[in-house]
């Protein structure tokens, strides 16, 4: 099947447009996987965003369209490919290892599906295949996107390649570590994606490819059978091309025993309207990520700054309330870094990843220190130039973090950045979200209190294409308004600008 023979554009389609066509009988999930591995194997030699397909995928399809000609469904997600990132443990029946990036795990065998991944299946959907994603906690000069069993993701969308060791294609970052996921969508290599966050992992991908998602409140999707980072910021979360396909996969996602779901469920919360909805805006030049002082990197400072500015002040006739708000600064929140949550990381990662390896049969090692000693004797593919550094790793398997001193910085750090900070600033505004740009901090503002984020695709870069928007936080719990908001967003600003096919650059 070649692209013209494809019944629908699986650049711009989303799972509701997909089902629209599984009803016509237009199309079918036997041809939806061929569609979509085409995609992949048109494209993927160049963006490296997916690592693996499932070798039963087109048997599982045949199996679901079987069951929706005898009329039996098993919901929205029924024979929809999903692609999950390759932290997502999924048993060997599907036949896909499960790495995190890392050739330590190749080859292991998880004993169960991660929760997630079992709740996707029993739904219907159909697990394709696995994506890309920055290496595991190895290193901070790892370049988002690259890991050692995947390569370089690149985007799907920007007119010029990213090569980590070039500073002027710095925009061009997919950014990480959920990259394959999100690229993967982008590029049409199936309707929707799971992708994890600790911190930025999905906000920051997403919102570099044009994408919508949410990461949860913590503690609402099960961390079941995902390779770990830490509990108190880890979580999976959907990438999708619509605001109502996040709600889709949020219903299925989320332990409903654990949170608030709306009497319709999530996707009555995705109605195009903003209704009663306040909402306060941060200051975007002073909120996004700092830059250089280079011409290119100015002219897209200030094109994101301009573009986010004149978008909000169109809401202002749109919405019930419009205010500039204050958020504590990340050196207030974490002290000037003595506070910082991520630090508590390292004294989680060693045993919640000895707990994973726990449920995991074949594997190469054991313990942290095991992941070290393997990257040393396989420095050729583990350790190439220019990727030589695990001490990510080395940092982890040295803390020496007492108790204490983690209890108060997460005590610290939920406060700081909930009670003190993201509900203080809604309460003294009378707002009910907080808007601002997604290519900076605010997502660690959200993970310090474990508080839900979501993003609002805008634009394009002048300079190269690559999408850039904003991101919406609000208090604990509150995922329905976030979707709500999420959709009344897409109706004004219209659907997310879908990436053309694109040159596969050199």
């Amino acid at each position: 099947m070649d692209n013209s023979e494809i019944p629908f554009n699986p650049i711009i389609e989303t799972i509701s447009d997909v089902q629209r066509l599984f009803a016509q009988g237009t199309l079918t999930s036997s041809s939806l996987v061929q569609a979509c591995r085409k995609q992949i194997a048109d494209r993927n030699g160049y963006l490296h965003a997916v690592i693996c397909i499932s070798p039963k995928a087109s048997q599982y399809a045949e199996q679901l369209d079987k069951e929706r000609e005898a009329g039996r469904s098993r919901g929205p997600l029924h024979g929809i490919p999903i692609l999950l990132k390759d932290n997502i443990a999924t048993e060997p029946i599907l036949g896909m290892d499960t790495t995190s990036g890392t050739f330590a795990l190749a080859g292991s065998r998880p004993r169960a599906n991660a929760d997630v991944a079992e709740t996707l299946i029993q739904a219907g959907a159909n697990i394709l295949g696995k994506t890309n994603m920055t290496e595991w906690y190895r290193a901070q000069t790892v370049a988002g996107g690259w890991s050692a069993v995947g390569g370089q993701t690149q985007s799907a969308i920007t007119s010029q390649a990213f090569d980590p060791f070039d500073e002027s294609t710095a925009c061009a970052n997919t950014s990480g570590s959920s990259s394959g996921s999100a690229v993967s969508v982008s590029a049409g290599f199936a309707p929707a994606a799971i992708g994890t966050e600790t911190v930025g992992s999905l906000i920051m991908p997403a919102d570099r490819a044009g994408l919508f998602t949410i990461k949860p409140t913590i503690g609402i999707v099960s961390q079941n059978g995902i390779v770990p980072i830490s509990k108190l910021c880890d979580s999976a979360g959907p990438m999708a091309k619509s605001a109502g396909d996040v709600a889709l996969l949020m219903e299925l996602l989320v332990d409903r025993e654990k949170t608030q779901v709306p009497d319709g469920a999530y996707l009555s919360a995705a109605d195009g309207e903003w209704g009663n909805v306040k909402i306060g805006i941060v200051d975007t030049e002073s909120w996004l990520s700092e830059r250089g002082l280079s011409e290119i990197e100015s002219e897209i400072r200030a094109q994101i700054t301009n573009d986010i500015d004149a978008a909000l002040r169109s809401l202002g006739n749109r919405v019930k309330k419009l205010i500039t708000v204050s958020l504590p600064s990340i050196p207030e929140l974490t002290k000037h870094g003595t506070m910082d949550i991520s630090d508590c990381f390292d004294h989680d990662i060693k045993a919640l990843i000895d707990e994973y390896l726990a449920g995991v049969d074949n594997a190469e090692v054991a313990t942290l220190e095991d992941f070290i000693a393997f990257n040393n004797s396989h420095a050729d593919v583990e350790l190439p130039p220019g990727y030589a550094s695990q001490d990510g790793l080395i940092r982890a398997s040295k803390c020496t973090m007492t108790d204490t001193e983690y209890d108060t910085i997460v005590t610290h750090a939920r406060q700081a950045g909930g009670p003190l900070g993201i509900d203080k600033s809604l309460r003294q505004s009378d707002v009910d979200v907080i808007i601002g740009p997604a290519d900076g901090p605010l997502c660690e503002i959200a993970a310090a209190a474990g508080y839900p984020i979501a993003t609002l695709p805008l634009g394009r870069l002048n300079h190269n294409s690559r999408p850039f928007g904003c991101v919406a936080l609000a208090s604990a719990h509150q995922e329905a308004l976030l979707i709500k908001v999420m959709s009344a967003w897409e109706a004004t600003f219209g659907p997310r600008k879908s990436s053309k096919p694109f040159k596969q650059l050199a």
